[in-house]
């Protein structure tokens, strides 16, 4: 939940449904994957996300639901970058007053290429506040997360030597978020975080992959400091008929310089939601 779900915590309803459709424009396709070139590739792509939830109970001072959420791309160009990402959520709640205190605990499943990228299990500790007499809401939240990720064959730039990368880890993080609600049941909302993801895989290995050489240092392992920001805007055609359009900026730092990079995601389309 967290501050992605804001608007399910004043929803009647205990069954939460919701489909995009659009387009994407990507500024750096792969960034996340492990590849021995450094080309920002662009790229536009058909994007859908699909997102179920069912609040099991809910009284004035608990309550605990569970979501599902399905996100899958299709690019023009650079379809071995094509995703599908998939999450299951369950979430315990508490309700004191206008706060809400919940303990998001999920498993994130992601492929790549029709193959295994990666699954990790996430923790997200969020503090959600509904500010009284008013259509704003703000959540903050600390986030952990233990990823697992097969050993990726990378080939030199020789294309004659193959490396194994053990890319399991670890990411820390913390996040804010801001929500607007408007009179005619549209939204905008802003949001900024901060993650730090520490890798098994050393620098040593990715010079070894990238540039055909064997070198025993340096050692430590791959670290990389991202920022994300988001805005994301939802204008409604109907009771069940939405607009939307949303726009990410990563900026990540990295002692691998494959994994430094700006990235910018543009999407837009229509949103059937219950």
């Amino acid at each position: 939940m967290g501050k992605d779900s804001i608007d399910k915590l004043t929803q009647a309803d205990p069954l939460s449904l919701s489909l995009r459709i659009g387009g994407l424009y990507d500024s750096r396709v792969g960034a996340t994957s492990s590849s021995s070139s450094e080309e920002d590739h662009k790229d536009l792509a058909a994007a859908m996300n699909l997102g179920a939830g069912w609040q099991f109970f809910k009284n004035d001072n608990f309550g605990f639901r569970a979501d599902y959420s399905g996100y899958a791309n299709f690019y023009d160009d650079y379809n071995q970058y094509n995703v599908i990402d998939q999450s299951i959520t369950l979430e315990p709640q508490c309700f004191m007053g206008d706060f809400v205190f919940s303990l998001p605990t999920g498993y994130n499943y992601v492929m790549e290429d029709q193959e295994t990228d990666f699954y990790r299990y996430i923790i997200m500790p969020t503090t959600t506040y509904l500010i009284p007499g008013s259509v704003h809401a703000v959540a903050a939240n600390i986030l952990y997360a233990h990823i697992m990720d097969g050993d990726d064959s990378i080939l030199g730039n020789s294309e004659s030597t193959e490396i194994n990368l053990d890319e399991d880890g670890n990411t820390f993080g913390a996040g804010c978020a801001y929500i607007y609600y408007f009179k005619n049941r549209g939204r905008i909302r802003m949001s900024a975080d901060y993650q730090r993801a520490e890798y098994d895989a050393t620098v040593a290995n990715y010079i070894q992959a990238i540039n055909d050489v064997s070198t025993r240092y340096p050692q430590n392992k791959r670290e990389d400091d991202i920022l994300l920001a988001n805005v994301d805007i939802q204008f409604p055609l109907s009771s069940f008929l939405s607009v939307y359009s949303s726009y990410s900026y990563i900026h990540t730092n990295s002692n691998v310089d494959l994994y430094e990079y700006d990235r910018n995601l543009i999407e837009g389309g229509f949103m059937l939601r219950y």
